[in-house]
């Protein structure tokens, strides 16, 4: 599909809702075919920031022309409210999930001649508050007992549909054949790891994960679209088949800085954090993983882009 396509055929869903609960949508699209043109008069705006770097990911969405009896009903539930976010293109049915968050604050605005709902989430904001392991481990305790305790907390929670990944075993054989060659990063270091000195933890899962593999071995911690992600070094997460070229979306000239990819491209909901990425264009033809990315974009006009980082 090219891109001059893919930028009229923007297809946005919105759910806002208790924590597994019910709540409501708003869903926009608009879809052009055989001359008929359909559209709503429903604006969402959002601004997605993600990266491999933290734990956390943030997002800002407006919604336009939303009733203030719609306000009223989000907000007597507001600290238990959550946020998911779909995008993609109604002519290549390929919308996906880019965000599921928790609410942090969410506002009622009359501007613009009409009322915009402000919505500010973060992912895995209600883990962290909640989701506190407090437990003394002793000497020569196995790392997976740990972090199996971990995913128990967070079964408490009620999040069992988070996923976990020990990634390493999806590496391809290149990468695996180059992560041996620098000692511990071709190890499986969830399954070896013996804690001669014990541990102690009294702090949120994220924390524990922090100490135990990302200060240490410099595994990679974070949230993404409701799952937790535990990823070694360089590790995919999935491999997709996506390909960034100017036929499919890729805007300007990518950059290669310091061994790092910077790019700028129509919204591909595929491309997400972790996931394996092919870049072709007069300068670059290689492939990278994301390990930054930026949603921005309105569901009827102006920017419908992403920017990554990857390496």
């Amino acid at each position: 599909m090219k891109s001059a396509d893919l930028l009229f055929s923007r297809d946005v869903v919105l759910k806002i809702g208790k924590r597994n609960g019910g709540g409501i949508m708003f869903k926009t699209q608009r879809i052009i075919s055989n001359k008929l043109e359909r559209n709503t008069n429903l604006m969402i705006n959002f601004d997605i920031k993600k990266s491999v770097k933290d734990a956390v990911s943030t997002g800002t969405i407006e919604v336009n022309n939303v009733s203030r009896k719609t306000f009223e009903f989000l907000t007597d539930e507001v600290e238990n409210l959550q946020v998911e976010l779909e995008v993609g293109h109604s002519s290549a049915e390929n919308r996906e999930r880019i965000f599921f968050a928790d609410i942090i604050d969410i506002n009622f605005d009359n501007r613009r001649n009409g009322t915009i709902l402000e919505i500010n989430a973060e992912e895995g904001l209600y883990l962290g508050k909640l989701g506190v392991l407090n437990k003394s481990y002793p000497p020569n305790t196995k790392m997976t007992e740990i972090v199996s305790d971990c995913k128990s907390v967070l079964t408490g929670l009620g999040l069992s549909d988070l996923k976990y990944f020990k990634v390493f075993s999806d590496l391809n054989k290149e990468r695996n054949k180059a992560a041996k060659s620098v000692g511990n990063a071709g190890q499986d270091i969830i399954a070896e790891t013996i804690l001669p000195n014990g541990f102690t933890a009294n702090e949120s899962v994220l924390g524990v994960l922090n100490r135990l593999l990302r200060d240490k071995y410099n595994y990679k911690i974070y949230m993404s679209n409701n799952n937790l992600i535990i990823a070694h070094p360089g590790a995919e997460i999935e491999d997709l088949g996506l390909v960034l070229s100017p036929k499919t979306g890729l805007i300007g000239s990518p950059k290669i800085i310091n061994g790092r990819l910077k790019a700028k491209a129509l919204i591909q909901p595929k491309a997400k954090l972790g996931s394996r990425i092919y870049v072709k264009n007069e300068d670059i033809d290689s492939e990278f993983i994301i390990d930054d990315i930026a949603y921005s974009g309105s569901s009827l006009s102006g920017d419908y882009c992403m920017e990554i980082e990857a390496v």
